[in-house]
């Protein structure tokens, strides 16, 4: 666990995520949570070695962070964006009205496990007293996916970005709302009041470390329109992906030394390119 402000740290988990907890005098916010119920745990019990308040709510950046198991580890109040929690029910509602399906049933135990509390636009979370109040903003951004949020410890300087950037390795693009995407990242830029910026994947930074991710997207973008016009099929997209893993200089050997998982870093390039080509085909033709 490292240390960015007196209240706030962040911590890396072994698939490569970020979480974060911001600590008030009444208790823990958590930002994401790792992936498993056991690493979840020791989190918590991170969080324990900074004070004896409790964890009063997990704040999810977007769906594709949730873990139901991690859920239940945690037994807490839950926070997402509607639309998120929307990409969430849908697959449980299914599961539910198919019990028998053995493709949907893995999903099933979730249905009690989806998170509660939900909000449009923004919500703040306060911790603290009177006193000495401590407040979180979530505010909903939509570029990574519709319900993907940022979340500001007011008056700290520090954001957590969540999947909107990451550092030393491709973003997950396959649902991006691309134009919404450069606009939340160059408005974040321009924010006089944010000094730190903490992204899904690497190590946090100014808000100029998103100027990468959206240079990566604007790439790929171009090599799939150029890959369109030669007149060469989807399923050869997969050619476009050594090219775009040398943006980030990531070999077998370099991607141990950052602890990433190139096969699934590899997966999900191919899906975020697979995605443009569906985009671009008929623009470009």
């Amino acid at each position: 666990m490292k240390k960015l402000h007196k209240h706030i740290h962040y911590h890396t988990t072994r698939d490569g995520f970020n979480v974060g907890c911001i600590v008030g005098e009444t208790g823990v916010i958590s930002i994401d949570l790792p992936m498993s119920a056991d690493e979840t745990r020791d989190w918590k019990a991170m969080i324990a070695t900074l004070t004896q308040q409790p964890l009063r709510a997990v704040v999810y950046t977007s769906a594709d962070r949730v873990s139901f198991e991690a859920i239940e580890a945690v037994d807490t109040a839950v926070v997402i964006q509607e639309s998120a929690r929307a990409q969430l029910y849908t697959p449980v509602e299914v599961a539910s009205m198919n019990p028998f399906d053995s493709s949907v049933t893995m999903i099933a135990p979730a249905q009690n496990k989806l998170p509660e509390l939900s909000f449009s636009d923004s919500t703040t979370l306060v911790l603290g007293n009177d006193k000495h109040p401590l407040y979180v903003d979530v505010v909903h951004q939509g570029g990574h996916s519709n319900g993907s949020v940022f979340v500001y410890a007011r008056d700290t300087g520090v954001v957590f970005a969540g999947e909107h950037i990451a550092v030393d390795q491709p973003p997950l693009i396959a649902q991006g709302d691309f134009a919404c995407w450069h606009d939340v990242l160059t408005s974040l830029k321009r924010n006089k009041k944010v000094s730190i910026v903490v992204p899904g994947h690497g190590a946090p930074g100014s808000a100029a470390i998103g100027n990468d991710t959206l240079d990566y997207i604007r790439q790929a973008t171009t090599k799939v329109k150029a890959h369109i016009r030669a007149k060469r099929g989807r399923n050869e997209i997969v050619t476009l992906i050594p090219d775009m893993l040398k943006h980030y200089n990531l070999t077998d050997k370099t991607a141990q030394k950052i602890s990433v998982n190139l096969d699934i870093v590899r997966l999900n390039v191919r899906a975020g390119l697979e995605r443009l080509f569906d985009d671009l085909q008929v623009e470009v033709q």
